[in-house]
């Protein structure tokens, strides 16, 4: 009789104590969301009452600034999906903190200033499909890092990362870093990412490229690293290191710039293409072909040699395309069929030479 009776006073318990923990929790939510700086007392309180993460809501016009002393320690900020100005968040030079980001929603302004050099703050991502619609500025002349921890990052039609701030005084220069992740720009109609200065610096290290990571960006540092996934296509924003390890899908578009590879050739996947005017510095690696493809523009290669690999497939020039060689370079072309070739295809005081499997047809 008594177990039966305790059977049914055990949900009335379990909702008093979830009821009783979670008024309490979010009155400390509350305490935390303006204008915070933890004391070490009220870091231990809310560490414990959330089980070693932080759970910070960031409110309209809120801010919320982080400068406390404890390495490693994870905050994570539950997105406000409704909020038309979600907040500020600012890290303090002495901050050297985990941000977590939870939710499908807005991600605020994102100042960071001048932190240590030997521990830099970064930003985790801990949900699918984070949805960034407003705009994040990287200040501070340190490090910050992005993980977004095998997760997706989609920008909206205007949102945008930027990196560095001039104050008029001081410019701020740091360098940004996106990692191991997917990123979706098909919906930008503004530029994704921006400097602020030509010293500022964005890097993205395993990120897979699902649109043309391209757009109009100012001047500054663009580094790909060599896991570096492009999807769907590339258009160089600038003068590039091209390093990526992977096959090019859709169109390269040189955009009349130049392309530098970098311990690495070049593969375009099956269908992919070279476009536009521009420059490749070969370094001694190919550019290997995987389809049939047309070229009607002007491509030069300068300083360094080069290949051009067909894979047993034709380049048709279209009775336009041409290549130009620089003094002291040679382009070797081979396993291909050059088609539709007009008389001065090749120009240039360097050497064309036409390695094995070559088949010239009009």
């Amino acid at each position: 009789m008594k177990l039966k009776n305790l059977s049914k006073q055990i949900p009335c318990l379990l909702f008093l104590f979830f009821g009783f923990f979670y008024t309490n929790l979010h009155s400390i939510m509350e305490d935390y969301t303006a204008n915070w700086v933890p004391t070490d007392g009220e870091l231990a309180r809310w560490k414990a009452a959330v089980k070693s993460d932080w759970i910070v809501p960031i409110v309209s016009g809120g801010t919320l600034l982080v400068a406390h002393h404890n390495p490693g320690d994870l905050m994570t900020i539950s997105l406000d999906k409704g909020a038309n100005n979600p907040g500020t968040i600012s890290i303090a030079g002495i901050a050297r903190v985990a941000f977590g980001i939870i939710g499908q929603g807005w991600i605020g302004t994102i100042y960071e200033s001048d932190g240590d050099i030997n521990n830099n703050s970064t930003i985790i991502t801990r949900s699918d499909m984070q949805c960034l619609s407003f705009d994040i500025t990287h200040t501070g002349g340190r490090r910050i890092y992005h993980e977004l921890n095998n997760y997706l990052l989609e920008f909206t039609a205007t949102s945008s990362l930027t990196a560095g701030h001039n104050d008029g005084v001081i410019e701020w220069a740091p360098t940004v870093i996106y990692k191991n992740g997917d990123i979706d720009t098909t919906a930008s109609t503004v530029p994704w990412f921006n400097f602020a200065n030509s010293n500022s610096t964005f890097s993205f290290q395993n990120i897979y490229f699902i649109s043309d990571p391209y757009c109009v960006c100012g001047t500054g540092n663009l580094d790909f690293d060599s896991q570096c996934k492009f999807r769907g296509g590339l258009t160089l924003p600038m003068d590039l290191d091209y390093k990526s390890e992977y096959s090019i899908y859709g169109a390269l578009d040189f955009n009349d710039l130049t392309l530098t590879l970098v311990n690495t050739d070049l593969w375009l996947a099956s269908g992919g293409s070279i476009t536009g005017n521009g420059t490749i510095v070969g370094d001694g690696n190919a550019i290997l072909l995987n389809s049939d493809q047309t070229y009607d523009n002007i491509l030069s290669f300068s300083t360094s040699n080069a290949t051009i690999d067909g894979g047993g497939y034709i380049l048709d020039l279209n009775n336009s395309g041409r290549f130009t060689v620089a003094s002291g370079v040679t382009l070797l072309f081979k396993n291909i069929t050059l088609k539709n070739l007009r008389s001065d295809w090749k120009s240039g005081a360097g050497l064309v030479k036409m390695g094995a499997k070559v088949n010239i047809i009009p």
